[in-house]
C-alpha cells in the first residue's frame, strides 16, 4: 500500500493492503509468495573485514558465486567453495606469483608474494606461502573499494568498474581457472574521429 494510502480506511482495498513485507515475493499479477530459505556454505575468508557477493550466472547448469574480499576472490559452486586438488610440484630458480599453487611433500601451497624460488622452507618461513587448497584469485581492490564495484558480464568474462582503478575482467576458463587481468579497449568506447568533412 502507498504511504498516500495511509488515511484511506473509506476504501475496501485498505483493508487487504500490506504495508511493510517480510521474507516474501510479491508478484506483479498480484498475491505474494515464501521467500525460499537460505543455505549456509561456509565462513568467508577473513569476517573481520568487508565482503561482497556477486552472482555469475552463465546457465542453468554454470553458476558461481564470487565472493570479494581484501585483495582476492573466491568462488563458490554447487553450495561447496571450489577447491584445488591438483597442482605442478615446485620447482628452485623459478619465478612465481601471488596466485600460484604448487605441491610440496604432498601439500598444496598457496603462493603469497610475487619471487623467485629459493630453498622451499626459507620462502615458506619468509611468508611466501600458506597451505591451502581454496581456490582464489589475487585482485587490486581493497575492503573499502568493494562497495564501489560495477560488475557487468558477458558469456565467460566478467568487466570490474571502480572510479579509483582501470577497468579489469575476471574470465573463467574453468572451474579453477579464472584469470584477473587489465581490460584494454579498442580506441576507447568511440569511432575514430571524422576528419574527411
Amino acid at each position: 500500500i502507498s504511504p498516500a494510502l495511509y488515511s484511506r480506511v473509506d476504501l475496501n482495498r485498505y483493508h487487504t493492503g500490506l504495508k511493510t513485507c517480510k521474507n516474501m515475493y510479491i508478484h506483479p499479477h498480484g498475491g505474494s509468495s515464501n521467500r525460499p530459505g537460505t543455505f549456509f556454505s561456509s565462513e568467508v575468508k577473513d569476517s573481520s573485514k568487508k565482503t561482497r557477493s556477486v552472482a555469475f550466472i552463465f546457465s542453468k547448469t554454470q553458476a558461481y558465486v564470487l565472493e570479494f574480499g581484501h585483495h582476492y576472490v573466491r568462488f563458490y559452486k554447487n553450495h561447496g567453495r571450489l577447491s584445488v586438488s591438483t597442482a605442478d610440484s615446485w620447482v628452485t630458480s623459478t619465478d612465481y606469483v601471488a596466485g600460484d599453487y604448487v605441491k610440496q611433500t604432498s601439500v598444496i601451497y598457496f603462493c603469497l608474494v610475487a619471487h623467485t624460488s629459493g630453498t622451499f622452507a626459507t620462502d615458506l618461513a619468509a611468508g611466501k606461502w600458506v597451505a591451502q587448497t581454496i581456490y582464489e584469485v589475487p585482485t587490486t581492490y581493497d575492503e573499502d573499494d568493494l562497495a564501489d564495484l560495477k560488475f557487468e558480464r558477458s558469456a565467460d568474462v566478467l568487466y570490474i568498474f571502480h572510479p579509483a582503478y582501470q577497468t579489469r575482467t575476471l574470465s573463467r576458463y574453468d572451474d579453477t581457472d579464472w584469470r584477473f587481468e587489465y581490460y584494454s579497449s579498442d580506441d576507447g568506447p568511440f569511432m575514430a574521429e571524422n576528419l574527411t568533412t
